[in-house]
């Protein structure tokens, strides 16, 4: 078969790689969907390296599952993802954070990220006076303070 072309199979003419259809009537079937890549690529190899603190990886392919696990369960929130640090150093794997005290951890860690103090307005009067004044007596020279005058 000739480079670049396809061949149909009612008639056996080579067309072009592009056609979709042959002269005769013949309709190519279009090709599988090619596989979509994951999104965040590099924000999940990032965040991998960030939790082994610069470390390699044992299974770099596992642990960039792993983080995709962990985007998907947090929603894609990369802010979020890029602030959070390990609880502890992680040796060579990010396995951890998908155990139960993983999760709870990343996900207590995800309530103090998206907390929002309430907004409270104290009123302090600086007019008013509060507490007493110290006086304080400073000695003049040095024969004042031995004298003790």
């Amino acid at each position: 078969m000739p480079r670049g072309k396809k061949e149909c199979k009612e008639c056996g003419e080579f067309l072009g790689a592009r056609a979709s259809s042959c002269h005769c009537g013949y309709v190519f079937p279009k090709p599988k969907p090619k596989k979509k890549a994951k999104p965040f690529f590099k924000e999940r190899k990032d965040f991998v390296k960030r939790m082994l603190s610069g470390g390699k990886s044992d299974s770099m392919s596992l642990d960039l599952m792993v983080a995709t696990k962990i985007f998907e369960d947090f929603d894609n929130d990369v802010d979020f993802l890029n602030s959070v640090a390990p609880p502890f150093k992680l040796n060579n794997s990010i396995r951890y954070l998908l155990s139960k005290d993983g999760i709870k951890y990343l996900k207590r860690k995800k309530l103090e990220f998206d907390y929002i103090p309430p907004d409270t307005i104290e009123i302090i009067e600086h007019e008013d006076k509060a507490g007493e004044d110290i006086i304080l007596v400073k000695h003049k020279t040095l024969r004042e303070f031995l004298n003790n005058e």
